[in-house]
């Protein structure tokens, strides 16, 4: 597979559009995870849930284009909105197993997931893409 065909190279060159690319970096950064935190025998098991919670979410298929493009502009939102009540069960699913493993650590443990968890990349649009200018006159 060529850069292109992943979406570019991600941080140490993996592909981040690539489902195994995007599930292999999500790996190694939860087993950095798991070492930073030095867990005790005890929070193993609360450990094993909240990973395996993280990792089944790159077990899914990319959602692409499924449904044929006749469909007209209400049935896209319907779709879309459908789509995004999944997601918030999904999303609540993860938050329940994270609190779990969350309640089981130290606080100095607590200060790094909360470090080592926090989102990596600027939001969209943030950094280096600024709006193209308004077309003069």
């Amino acid at each position: 597979m060529h850069e292109t065909d992943r979406g570019g190279p991600g941080p140490d060159g993996e592909g981040m559009r690539c489902p195994e690319g995007i599930r292999h970096f999500a790996t190694r950064h939860l087993d950095a995870l798991h070492d930073a935190l030095k867990l005790t025998s005890g929070q193993q098991s609360a450990w094993k849930a909240y990973r395996d919670a993280e990792l089944v979410r790159f077990d899914k298929k990319p959602q692409g284009p499924e449904e044929p493009k006749e469909l007209s502009a209400p049935e896209r939102l319907e779709k879309m909105i459908a789509d995004l009540g999944k997601h918030q069960q999904e999303l609540n699913a993860t938050l329940a197993v994270t609190k779990k493993f969350y309640a089981q650590l130290t606080p100095e443990q607590q200060k790094i997931f909360d470090r080592e968890s926090a989102p990596r990349h600027p939001p969209r649009g943030g950094e280096g893409r600024k709006a193209p200018p308004p077309p003069q006159p």
